[in-house]
């Protein structure tokens, strides 16, 4: 990623971002077993989100951030 930024994204910083994913999501796997919530209580609002930060994204980030999140690269 950092060679795909030309150093725009450090390496540090795409690790950090992992980790707090990562934590984030775990939290909320828990809470949603712990707490009996449905999972599109989690979905939509998340893929709102994606959709509503797409205008203010470059293209090159939009395409790496959807392959890599199995969705097919925007063209």
């Amino acid at each position: 990623m950092e060679k795909a930024s030309s150093g725009a994204i450090p390496a540090r910083i795409i690790i950090i971002t992992l980790f707090l994913g990562v934590a984030l999501f775990v939290a909320l796997g828990m809470a949603r077993l712990l707490l009996g919530l449905p999972l599109k209580y989690f979905l939509i609002p998340g893929y709102l989100v994606v959709l509503l930060l797409l205008p203010f994204s470059d293209r090159t980030f939009i395409s790496i951030a959807f392959d890599s999140g199995g969705w097919p690269p925007v063209r």
